[in-house]
């Protein structure tokens, strides 16, 4: 075995002249011997290794230029790595993830969208400053244990080792540290996003001051616009409303039968509006007909809560009331 192949630790430790030569002799046959990996020529390690045949590490397709042609690649990579470090693009966060039929339902869905992403900028806050401190005490050991003076061999061939792995312990860490400002920084982006979403939703339909009594006044719309949406796809596809979408609308006191009768006229009528008029592409017509049907059956929430025995919608005690802080 030639001495280039020996790594850069080793040959550090080989080069030691405080070594007797014999140790010195000793140490290159023990690498060498690594090196060239000593695996039996059995049936069962030809199966589970390649070691016996490849005596060590050598990369096969890739030789140093074309590792140095991929390391100039990463620079590109690494600068367009900006533009995600997320999950998801701001695209589908807008029109994917903030989808529901009422403004307040948006804004919960994006403050438990915010809570999730703080969550994790917590847990990315403290694990990086343990990272930091970790990093801190390698360095000090590192220092520390280089300015040892030994005159043992073997104590210093231990302490070479010692400080090859504190080494490659040092540059993980350094790495990881470095690596994790992409994804803290994913993170933050989507936070911002949604920040700017929930404003802007919030001016649009004057819910700056908006609690929980807000939001609860707005649920039966929520529900009776989602039951009759579910309900819209159920009879496109089948001409009837699922077992599912029935008992949704059953809970709410809707009658399922109205609701489907309403619907075949809404699509009978929609289907003559596309043949007359083949550019009227958008939801428009669907969402109207829907604020036509929530205003139609809003009042049977109330009739559904009387069949429970119920006498409220809701119970401000147990409420935050933006107005009420006593």
């Amino acid at each position: 075995m030639e001495k280039e192949t020996i790594s850069t630790e080793w040959s550090d430790i080989l080069r030691n002249e405080l070594l007797p030569s014999t140790t010195r002799n000793s140490l290159t046959n023990l690498v060498e011997s690594l090196a060239e990996s000593q695996v039996s020529d059995t049936v069962f390690n030809r199966i589970t290794t390649r070691s016996f045949v490849e005596k060590k590490f050598e990369l096969k397709v890739f030789t140093p230029d074309k590792l140095e042609e991929v390391a100039q690649g990463m620079d590109e990579i690494n600068r367009a790595s900006n533009i995600f470090g997320r999950r998801d693009s701001q695209f589908t966060r807008l029109l994917l993830t903030i989808h529901h039929s009422t403004p307040e339902r948006n804004l919960m869905q994006i403050i438990a969208e915010v809570e999730n992403r703080r969550m994790a900028l917590r847990e990315a806050n403290f694990k990086l400053k343990r990272q930091v401190l970790d990093l801190l005490e390698k360095l000090h050991e590192y220092e520390v244990l280089s300015k040892q003076e030994l005159s043992d061999p073997d104590e210093i061939v231990r302490r070479q080792i010692q400080l090859a792995k504190l080494k490659v312990s040092i540059e993980e860490s350094e790495s990881g540290i470095t690596d994790s400002r992409i994804y803290i920084e994913g993170a933050l982006k989507e936070v911002y996003i949604f920040q700017k979403a929930y404003n802007e939703i919030c001016e649009t339909y004057g819910l700056e001051n908006w609690d929980e009594s807000r939001f609860e006044e707005k649920e039966d719309e929520y529900h009776i616009k989602r039951a009759i949406a579910q309900s819209i796809r159920d009879v496109r596809q089948f001409n009837a409303i699922s077992c599912g979408n029935q008992d949704f609308l059953q809970m709410l006191g809707i009658d399922p039968l109205c609701v489907l009768f309403d619907i075949r006229s809404y699509l009978n009528e929609r289907t003559r509006t596309i043949q007359s008029n083949p550019a009227d592409i958008t939801t428009s017509s669907e969402l109207r007909f829907i604020e036509f049907m929530f205003r139609k059956y809003s009042k049977c929430v109330s009739y559904a809560l009387e069949t429970k025995g119920l006498k409220s919608r809701q119970y401000k005690e147990a409420m935050f009331l933006e107005n009420n802080k006593n």
